[in-house]
């Protein structure tokens, strides 16, 4: 579109434009494919202010390649690993452009201790006597059973335009999901370790 009739001020914000967007599509190109991040207390977080602490340069090419559109133009996405360092917890989410949407493929895991470091919880969950031979039953459970944690994952289609904070929020609604499973998961362990005693009285 030509700029005719635009005072000198309005060319100048305009051209500033411009210089920014090759600007930041170009670091866009020439950013990682791959980040590692740790947000101390979660895997992910519907806060922008959160990745702004913990993790600014993932928010920055998360923020050009989605908002900014770079991801769409560039067919090229991203792969962020993430662990926090205050939680037994692990993820990978791929967003990647498809067929002129964006996508992101999910998975994210809670691991639980070992077998004999979970014995004693599990007796005292249970209101159950720490002996030998009631931590030897327990630990062989749950080696049986090989229950190690839960895992959610998915794939999300956000669509042709989505903002930031809507792939933010529905990352973070699967690391919600994998919370609440595992909390259930957790409780059903201790309630079997509890009915597996009472059925051997």
């Amino acid at each position: 579109m030509a700029n005719v009739g635009w005072t000198d001020e309005e060319k100048l914000a305009a051209a500033e434009g411009l210089d920014r967007a090759y600007a930041e599509a170009d670091a866009y190109d020439r950013a990682a494919r791959e980040h590692r991040v740790d947000l101390k207390w979660s895997l992910w977080s519907a806060r922008v202010e959160h990745w702004e602490e913990y993790a600014p340069e993932t928010l920055a090419l998360l923020r050009a390649g989605i908002e900014g559109g770079h991801m769409l133009e560039s067919g090229e996405g991203c792969v962020i690993r993430t662990a926090p360092r205050k939680e037994i917890r692990h993820g990978t989410v791929e967003i990647y452009p498809r067929d002129g949407r964006i996508f992101a493929d999910v998975l994210f895991g809670c691991e639980w201790d070992e077998p004999h470091e979970l014995a004693g919880t599990l007796l005292y969950e249970n209101k159950l006597e720490e002996t030998d031979e009631n931590l030897a039953t327990v630990r062989a459970y749950l080696e049986d059973c090989g229950i190690r944690g839960t895992t959610r994952e998915g794939t999300i289609d956000f669509g042709e335009t989505p903002t930031l904070a809507e792939v933010l929020e529905k990352i973070d609604a699967v690391e919600a999901a994998l919370l609440k499973g595992d909390t259930a998961e957790w409780e059903a362990t201790v309630a079997y370790v509890g009915e597996m005693f009472e059925a051997a009285d």
